[in-house]
């Protein structure tokens, strides 16, 4: 009977922790599915709110768009200079007529040491867009920058968009709405990982994504403004995008003062334009929306 018992206690020793470990598990496998569906839902109801808050800003771009003028750009202040531009007088020594001339010394024999002749080379400037080459795939851009060589998974329609002539405000309306619902979040982070590795600035971040935009839209100014308002928009970036006729501009609000670029005002804050070549020289006032994207945006640093 003792024997019974002892092959009893011992059965029961080795199967409760079994017994134990499955129940452990199949509660970590339920607590592992319930943190994994938890997620997705946060996932789904983060990108539902993304999705409204675009399906809003472009029923916003519909609306009314207002007229604003381009202010010439601020001249930096200079150092004060003398009213009247001092004249120099030498002195001279007077000689009497008791005054022996005095012989001059001779002047001490100077060689002067053989210095190899200096060649001044100029640094190469870089362009503020590099040219991009294109790539023959239709889902891929290859771009060179600064020697860089870079490669990104970009949507076809991207290169194939074309801005209509009609009414502005609603072909800027269906372009966000087009370039909100494509796969633009792979190439946002893409860049973002560049622009790290890299370690670039706002600026140098900026100048990548117009190398890319130029890419993407070879020749088509307009249509390559469009596509860096949305991508440095989406960035985080404060950029104000408008048009005149046919022609569409950026304007962006700077974290430091900006001098010699034509500027707008839009409520409280100052937009420059520093994307432009010509800083703006050419624009005289243009069509622009008065209220912002619904995030918070920053300025460029």
């Amino acid at each position: 009977m003792s024997r019974d018992v002892n092959r009893f206690l011992l059965v029961t020793a080795i199967l409760l922790p079994m017994y134990a470990y499955a129940a452990a598990a199949d509660d970590f496998d339920v607590f592992r599915r319930e943190q994994r569906e938890a997620a997705q839902k946060i996932k789904a109801e983060f990108q539902e709110f993304k999705d409204q808050q675009d399906r809003e800003f472009a029923d916003f771009l519909k609306g009314k768009w207002s007229e604003f003028d381009a202010f010439k750009g601020n001249v930096r202040i200079k150092e004060p200079k003398p009213k009247q531009i001092p004249v120099f007088v030498p002195v001279t020594r007077p000689i009497g007529p008791t005054t022996a001339p005095v012989a001059p010394r001779p002047e001490p024999v100077v060689i002067a040491p053989v210095i190899p002749p200096v060649v001044l080379v100029p640094p190469a400037l870089p362009s503020a867009a590099p040219l991009p080459k294109t790539s023959p795939s239709a889902n891929t851009l290859e771009i060179l920058f600064f020697g860089n060589a870079v490669t990104l998974n970009v949507d076809p329609q991207w290169k194939k968009y074309r801005l209509s002539s009609d009414a502005k405000s609603e072909a800027m309306s269906d372009f966000w709405a087009m370039m909100s619902s494509s796969q633009y979040e792979p190439t946002l982070q893409a860049i973002n990982n560049i622009q790290r590795e890299l370690n670039l600035d706002d600026w140098g971040g900026v100048t990548l994504w117009r190398a890319a935009v130029q890419g993407l839209q070879t020749e088509r100014k307009s249509e390559q403004n469009l596509l860096l308002w949305f991508f440095l928009v989406k960035s985080g970036y404060d950029v104000r995008l408008g048009y005149v006729g046919a022609d569409v501009h950026l304007f962006v609000a700077m974290k430091q003062a900006v001098y010699a670029t034509k500027y707008i005002k839009v409520g409280e804050q100052t937009y420059y334009a520093v994307l432009a070549s010509d800083h703006g020289d050419s624009i005289r006032s243009f069509y622009t929306y008065e209220a912002s994207y619904p995030n918070k945006l920053k300025p460029l640093n």
